[in-house]
């Protein structure tokens, strides 16, 4: 789907979808999301991950919206 490229550090992260299943809106949230992860990742002085598996868009939706709302 795209390829993302470390803010803090350079390196490439990479987003695949199925080809049947892509979809580029929620690979651009999952850009976003991964973004915030990798910043996390030089916060705590850890590597990134080799493989990361990214979140749906019902968890996308459900991690933006506050404490006490759960997936659909």
């Amino acid at each position: 789907m795209g390829v993302l490229s470390c803010d803090i550090c350079g390196e490439e992260l990479v987003i695949g979808h199925h080809p049947q299943l892509a979809n580029q809106g929620i690979a651009e949230e999952q850009s976003c999301w991964l973004e915030r992860e990798s910043a996390k990742d030089h916060e705590r002085q850890k590597k990134h991950a080799e493989r990361i598996e990214l979140p749906d868009a019902a968890s996308l939706r459900w991690k933006d919206s506050g404490p006490y709302k759960r997936p659909a």
